[in-house]
């Protein structure tokens, strides 16, 4: 700044040259947390001689950086002329510009120069084609099983929480009324996402239905963005609320119509047993491997 407090020597020059990747280029993305992707570009020069700042900006094919979709810095807090994005990033962006997932689609970076202020567009504009990843760009941390078709019906702050078994996987035993739309919410006030099953596929804004009322064993996997329904049969499984967090162990008479002693996990067989946990029926057996004596 000058005696008057004017900014001075703020001027950059654009980015004449984009390296890498090429024009067009076709990415396929990887769930590994490994898989990244580079680019690089020319040097800019400053008016002062010191240190030029660089984002690398993305837009929708047809756009011109005006508003952009997507902005980053740099590696280096912006001081370097490169930058390496990881594959979901790179999902997430592809997600802002309404790619699908697993859906293909294109569209556009540049590079803005500056220092700071009075950024500088580069004179290149390159197209990249993205294949997105099968699952969700923004795996939740929670799901509950919501709607009219569902145990707790239309009231959020009923739904029937579901529980995480690995990052971006979520089970639950629970009880889906025919014909009735139910969804998967990713938290139970504000407005929450709303989450659906079509066939195996999961999916934003629409709801699911089932042809039969029963009791079933949904899976949910966010990562591959898949959904498994298995209906539960031969089972005397009523509606489980949510619990505190201890486990209640319902134990079946054995042939001499008492139950076993000690009743707890490691002195169960297969199908002998319903653990009730706070999310519900989490590790019913519903079809035991060996019927004990007089059981219909």
């Amino acid at each position: 700044c000058n005696d008057d407090g004017e900014i001075r020597n703020t001027l950059v020059t654009s980015v004449k040259k984009l390296y890498e990747p090429n024009n067009d280029k076709s990415v396929v993305l990887q769930s590994s947390a490994s898989a990244t992707l580079y680019f690089e570009w020319e040097h800019a020069k400053a008016e002062d001689g010191g240190m030029v700042l660089y984002e690398i900006v993305f837009d929708r094919e047809g756009g011109n950086f005006s508003e952009p979709v997507y902005r980053m810095a740099s590696d280096n807090n912006g001081g370097y002329n490169h930058v390496t994005i990881t594959h979901k990033q790179l999902n997430k962006i592809a997600a802002m510009m309404d790619i699908e997932s697993s859906a293909t689609g294109k569209f556009i970076w540049t590079i803005f120069s500056s220092k700071g202020i009075n950024e500088v567009k580069a004179e290149e504009t390159r197209t990249i084609e993205i294949t997105r990843l099968a699952g969700f760009a923004d795996v939740p941390i929670d799901v509950y099983v919501t709607g009219e078709g569902s145990e707790g019906g239309n009231d959020l702050s009923k739904a029937v929480k579901m529980k995480a078994i690995a990052g971006g996987e979520f089970e639950v035993y629970t009880k889906l009324t025919a014909g009735q739309s139910f969804y998967f919410a990713d938290a139970i006030v504000g407005t929450p996402r709303q989450i659906y099953a079509d066939g195996e596929l999961l999916k934003e804004n629409g709801t699911s239905t089932v042809g039969k009322t029963g009791i079933y064993r949904i899976e949910l996997d966010f990562n591959v963005g898949s959904a498994v329904y298995t209906e539960v049969t031969h089972s005397d499984y009523s509606s489980v609320r949510a619990m505190p967090s201890y486990s209640i162990w319902i134990i079946p008479a054995t042939e001499y119509g008492k139950p076993p002693a000690n009743p707890s996990p490691s002195n169960l067989n297969p199908g002998e047993g319903i653990n009730v946990t706070n999310s519900g029926c989490s590790k019913a057996k519903v079809e035991s491997k060996k019927r004990l004596s007089g059981e219909p």
